[in-house]
């Protein structure tokens, strides 16, 4: 095109093989380790003149591009090039953005494992614990709800999903797991006295809810000095760490009481001399059950 006075028509690379040839000798330069390419093209092209660099850049500098636009500039190149391409020529799309994409990916892809891996663990925990399946799904409750807060909370405030916020979940499925526990096995031991739901919720409540909402506010306290950090991810796990702990707290001392009185579930042991419990008798091993 600057050899044509400007002309956008021009602006391609020419069909003739000879003249790429002429430009390309006016575009002279150094080479200074006389490997055949000048200089300025050593980053561009390989010796051979086989393979070329070329960069794409976005000409918007007001938008900030996110792990979306990414992707879907890849897809249109990549489609593009798939259906314009000369079949004798291949191409590779890399570069910084093609890695925050995978990164991306993988980062969804370890949240959705890990939480799924946590909450199975958990389920399985609670259940040889209680001896009682019910026991275990009820566990869920509060934990889902913490999870569904804690997501939910990053969308509204604009929190991004990464390195740093993407464990949030895990951590507090494994913290908030302790409340839900306490509360069920308090729950159970009066059961086996008071034989009434509605008088055995006040009891646990007011037993194991002091010590429920005493530990996890020196938690919410504790993971709220992160917010006096300088460092944004830091601040960010602060403030989901302290607001999902305080999902799990009203989780396990509202809401899994109210789903126990709505569904009058019977938390008591399971007397089955299956081979499950068998083999996952965790209160033999620790002399926790009843003779």
């Amino acid at each position: 095109m600057a050899m044509n006075n400007d002309n956008p028509d021009f602006y391609k690379i020419p069909e003739n093989k000879t003249d790429i040839i002429d430009y390309l000798e006016i575009y002279s330069g150094e080479d200074e380790n006389s490997d055949g390419r000048i200089d300025d093209f050593e980053s561009y092209v390989d010796p051979g003149y086989r393979s070329a660099l070329i960069f794409v850049k976005h000409n918007d500098r007001n938008k900030i591009l996110g792990t979306s636009d990414f992707n879907l500039i890849q897809k249109k190149l990549d489609r593009y090039l798939e259906q314009n391409l000369d079949k004798r020529y291949s191409y590779s799309i890399n570069g910084v953005p093609s890695i925050i994409v995978r990164l991306s990916k993988y980062v969804v892809s370890g949240q959705a494992n890990s939480l799924i891996f946590s909450l199975a663990t958990v389920l399985f925990v609670v259940i040889v614990l209680f001896k009682n399946f019910k026991a275990g799904l009820i566990s869920m409750i509060p934990m889902g709800t913490a999870i569904i807060m804690n997501f939910g909370i990053m969308g509204w405030a604009g929190i991004n999903l990464d390195y740093a916020t993407s464990i949030i979940a895990c951590i507090v499925i494994g913290i908030g797991v302790d409340d839900t526990i306490h509360f069920l096995n308090t729950y159970r031991h009066f059961m086996e006295e008071e034989h009434d739901v509605d008088r055995t919720i006040v009891r646990t409540l007011k037993l194991s809810g002091k010590a429920i909402i005493y530990t996890s506010l020196a938690l919410i306290f504790g993971f709220s000095v992160l917010m006096l950090s300088n460092f944004k991810p830091l601040i960010f796990f602060g403030i989901l760490c302290a607001s999902t702990m305080i999902t799990t707290t009203i989780g396990a001392l509202v809401i899994l009481p109210s789903v126990i009185k709505a569904t009058d579930v019977d938390l008591s042991e399971s007397t089955s001399n299956s081979l499950f419990w068998r083999i996952f008798s965790f209160g033999k091993l620790f002399d926790i059950e009843k003779k």
